[in-house]
């Protein structure tokens, strides 16, 4: 395994984690497509959360126990419009301390139940849109390899025709002029025959090399982001310009919603079995939030930051299982800045494409001393004198330095747009965005969810315990010195 595993991969400044915490036993479990074992080992950070909402519910359910209990015996409400003559006067400064937590604690909830959709909401803008800005990125440079790629491979196939064009032409020229006349030109051209079939069949190789890259390249490379755009793009727009609104929008509208009744209805506390059955509705919203909030969204900001750690780990292991080209994890270690290739190299160790051997024949001495033969004025009298070629053919060959010149230049250009620091840019801002944009994301979605539960919870708590207080028994064996108001009522 060790083979497939990056140590000590980039990880950016505003990332939430760092790469001292990378480690070879977490980087080799680390495979998002598995529940065994990497999530099982992210489930103890999604456990407070859940334990935490797990209280609460078994104590909202022994609320509603005690709730259908008093349906099985005689009770009344202590509540505004009936209390008992003795009561107010020793206890009204609880009534109205609670009263004031109980307000203070909805607005609290409603305020940072707004705070809360505006920073789900603010947070998640753009992110689908940046994802795919740099998939966007990605697929315009491949392309780029492609079509510089195949602008070099037609000029380099015109410049082998062009030579063996050119060693007709020597050819030709030989066996045309005196041998006695120009003898000294005729021996100098000669050797030059065989030195451009030379070149010609090394041309013809780099070409046929190169397009076999250059048609894997299209295949793997662009044809995979393309697909990936057109399964995926729409829909996963579609949630960030719509579905997210009304995602959040509704949980935190329920929440102020809930809130709100539930907090007035304890202020008021006319109606204890109305303001029960809203609280109850508060506390089973506040506990779903809680879990999801404190545990799974916890859970969730553990993946990000793990993903920060060992994206480059998991995607060396998954095209080590799909794809059997050796060349693969040497092209993934590469441009993921693992592994060091020398620049003129890359082509040749990752492609199978010699342009060094393209580069070296076009630039020989040979080369070059053939090339300012061409340009002699006495050899273009000769190929217009003698070559048995066509006029647009004698302009190609006397064409060909320039070709050259330009054959050279494009090569250079394919060098840098396979080379690492060309795609530099694409893999730091994907570091980016996975280590600062979604551990951002789910990190403040995780607090702002937290808070609003937690202060969703304290305000059930509170009106759940101003409904068990207000709740007062009676039966035969128990007599109270205190009457009931005329607008008291007694429950059953």
């Amino acid at each position: 395994m060790s083979n497939i595993t990056i140590p000590v991969p980039y990880v950016p400044d505003c990332a939430y984690t760092s790469a001292s915490s990378w480690n070879i036993n977490d980087a080799q479990s680390f495979d998002l497509r598995k529940w065994n074992p990497y999530y099982k080992s992210i489930v103890p950070s999604t456990l407070a959360g859940i334990i935490v909402g797990g209280i609460f519910l078994l104590f909202l359910l022994a609320f509603i126990f005690w709730l259908c209990s008093l349906c099985c015996r005689r009770h009344t409400w202590q509540t505004k419009r009936g209390k008992y003559l003795s009561a107010p006067d020793k206890a009204s400064w609880v009534s109205i301390a609670v009263t004031a937590i109980i307000s203070l604690l909805t607005v609290v909830t409603v305020a940072m139940s707004i705070w809360g959709l505006v920073t789900s909401l603010k947070n998640t803008d753009a992110v689908i849109t940046n994802f795919w800005g740099i998939v966007d990125t990605g697929l315009y440079k491949v392309q780029n390899i492609s079509t510089i790629g195949n602008n070099t491979l037609n000029n380099v196939n015109t410049l082998q025709q062009e030579l063996t064009l050119g060693s007709n032409t020597v050819s030709g020229i030989a066996a045309a002029i005196p041998n006695i006349q120009q003898a000294s030109i005729r021996s100098t051209l000669l050797p030059y025959q065989q030195r451009l079939n030379s070149t010609a069949s090394t041309l013809r190789r780099v070409t046929r090399s190169g397009r076999t890259a250059l048609s894997s390249l299209q295949r793997e490379g662009v044809r995979t982001l393309r697909n990936l755009k057109n399964s995926y793009e729409a829909e996963s727009l579609r949630w960030q310009t719509k579905w997210r609104y009304v995602i959040f929008i509704i949980i935190f509208v329920v929440l102020i919603v809930l809130a709100l009744l539930a907090g007035s209805l304890g202020v008021g506390f006319v109606a204890p079995r109305v303001t029960s059955f809203f609280v109850i509705l508060l506390w089973i919203f506040t506990i779903i939030t809680m879990v999801v909030g404190a545990g799974i969204l916890h859970g969730v900001y553990e993946v990000a930051n793990d993903a920060c750690l060992y994206t480059e780990d998991f995607i060396l292991k998954v095209a080590n299982e799909k794809s059997h080209n050796p060349n693969v994890n040497l092209a993934i270690r590469y441009y993921l800045d693992a592994a060091q290739i020398p620049y003129d190299d890359v082509a040749q160790t990752l492609f199978n494409l010699n342009l060094t051997e393209a580069t070296s024949t076009i630039q020989s001495m040979d080369a070059r001393l053939f090339l300012g033969i061409l340009n002699e004025p006495i050899v273009v009298s000769l190929i217009n004198n003698y070559a048995p070629i066509s006029a647009a053919q004698k302009a190609q060959i006397t064409g060909i330095p320039n070709l050259v010149s330009n054959i050279s230049s494009q090569i250079d250009s394919f060098k840098y747009s396979i080379s690492a620091n060309n795609f530099q840019d694409v893999y730091t801002s994907a570091k980016g965005y996975i280590c600062c944009r979604l551990g951002g994301i789910v990190h403040d979605l995780w607090v702002a969810w937290t808070v609003c539960s937690t202060i969703g919870i304290i305000l059930a708590l509170v009106i759940t315990c101003r409904i068990i207080a207000a709740a007062v028994p009676y039966s035969r064996n128990e007599m109270y010195s205190a009457k009931l108001l005329s607008t008291g009522k007694i429950g059953k």
